[in-house]
């Protein structure tokens, strides 16, 4: 009997090919979202830090109000990039949303074909075990003709 192969192959290569490319987009997508989310922790780091540094210098006693006027510039130009940060992520998400639901849909096309690969492939296996069988009951037919 002859060796399986499934006709719709090529198809599911090329499904599969597909389905690398959506997740790749998605990934990268996923990638700048990230980037933007580690920005926004950064900054607040760096606030925090700077916050922890001026309580330590109100403490000891110094107080400068031209250092006061430079933190508050400080809190305003963090908040401005916090907010930018923020309205970005809130900008691709419709996009990242999007790409995800593509890239589930290439998923689901590719497993598709997989799972009927799946079936013809069962169905060959049963016919052979059929065919295997049928061979050995012949065998064994004209072996007891022969006794």
């Amino acid at each position: 009997m002859k060796k399986f192969r499934y006709a719709l192959e090529p198809l599911l290569k090329i499904r599969r090919f597909h389905e690398k490319q959506e997740f790749s987009r998605y990934g990268r997508v996923l990638g700048e979202i990230n980037r933007h989310i580690h920005k926004i922790s950064e900054v607040k780091e760096q606030k925090q830090e700077f916050i922890e540094i001026e309580r330590s210098q109100m403490a000891a006693g110094y107080f400068n109000l031209a250092d006061k006027a430079m933190a508050g510039q400080y809190y305003n130009n963090i908040a401005k990039v916090i907010i930018s940060e923020e309205k970005e992520i809130e900008s691709r998400k419709d996009e990242v949303e999007s790409l995800r639901k593509i890239a589930e849909k290439a998923r689901q096309n590719r497993r598709v074909l997989e799972i009927l690969k799946e079936k013809k492939e069962n169905e060959y296996r049963d016919e052979l075990k059929k065919f295997e069988f049928k061979e050995l009951d012949e065998f064994n037919q004209r072996k007891h003709r022969k006794n």
